[in-house]
Parts: structure tokens; sequence; C-alpha cells
């Protein structure tokens, strides 16, 4: 029974580093990202439907690096169907920090590819995707954004393979998390 596990366990582990090798889409991404001009709070502005984020709003994100100079994320949201506030923190490894592209991770040992599509100079908007065009947020550090930007950004998702059509627009319209 005990050998039987193993190799189920075994064979898990071997297919998790396949999928994770598999090719990927060939997205294009910054070139000098600076991942200290990125720290901080940033808020969902919309997002194309993701499980955990399932009945939430209000969503934020804040990057920060830990006392041991290690890149984390905390992510909010309230879930208004259970009427309550969700925290989750995730660590961040670099897979190449310097073109914008990281590898997050909620729920050890699985990380999944984090990569910033577009920013503005001023790092003030954001686009962020997976490479299999599954996820994608468009995030700013303020509860809104300009609809030029908005449009910039979905018509260049559209372009990368994105399928935008069905983007959820996150409400935000709680002042602060309740504890």
């Amino acid at each position: 029974m005990k050998l039987k596990i193993l190799k189920v366990t075994f064979i898990f582990y071997i297919l998790t580093i396949f999928i994770s090798c598999s090719p990927k889409n060939n997205l294009s991404h910054m070139t000098d990202f600076d991942v200290n001009k990125y720290l901080g709070k940033w808020y969902e502005i919309g997002r194309i439907n993701f499980t955990y984020e399932r009945n939430m709003n209000n969503i934020s994100s804040e990057f920060f690096f830990d006392e041991n100079k290690k890149l984390q994320v905390i992510n909010r949201g309230y879930n208004y169907v259970q009427h309550q506030w969700k925290k989750v923190q995730g660590k961040i490894r670099d897979a190449n920090t310097h073109e914008g592209v990281l590898e997050v991770s909620f729920f050890f040992p699985f990380y999944f590819d984090y990569i910033i599509l577009a920013l503005d100079e001023g790092y003030k908007y954001a686009m962020v995707g997976t490479e299999d065009l599954h996820n994608l947020w468009i995030l700013s550090r303020t509860t809104e954004i300009p609809n030029t930007i908005k449009e910039q950004y979905l018509t260049m998702a559209k372009s990368l393979g994105y399928d935008t059509d069905g983007m959820i627009w996150t409400f935000h319209n709680k002042k602060k998390e309740q504890s």
C-alpha cells in the first residue's frame, strides 16, 4: 500500500514538472521593470474570472519585502456573499524580475506565473496576466482608472489572445477591511 502511494506521489510530481515546463505563449513583457517602484498597494479594476476571487469585490494587492528581503504579496477582498473580508499572503520567487515576470505561490509548492504585460511610466496603472491566457488583471494605484487606459489595456489584451468579453469589473465600495 505504501509503495502505491509513493508511486502515485512520484507520478504527480513528475507531471507537475512537465506541466510547468511545457511550452507557453510568448507574451511580450517589460524590459526595464523596477520591482521597487512596483511595491505598495494596487487596486483591482477588472479581471477575467479567477476561481479564488469568485463573489469578491474591493480587491487589492500589496507588494512588499519581508524582513529577509523576500518579495511577498497580500491579497485582500470582500466576499459579498459571505459578508466577510478575505486575506491571503503569497510568496514570490523571481523568475525574471527585470522583465516583470514573477512566480507567485499562495499554496506552496504550487507557483503560477505573474507577467506584467503593461505598465505606465509612473507605475500607476498595470495589466498583469498569465501565459496560459486564462488570468488577466487590470490594476491601478487608486480605485479608478481613466477610461483611455482601460480601453488601451483591453485592446492590448485582445491582441495578445485574452478573451476579455467576460471581464468582471471590480467595485470598491468598502472603506476599509473590518477585523
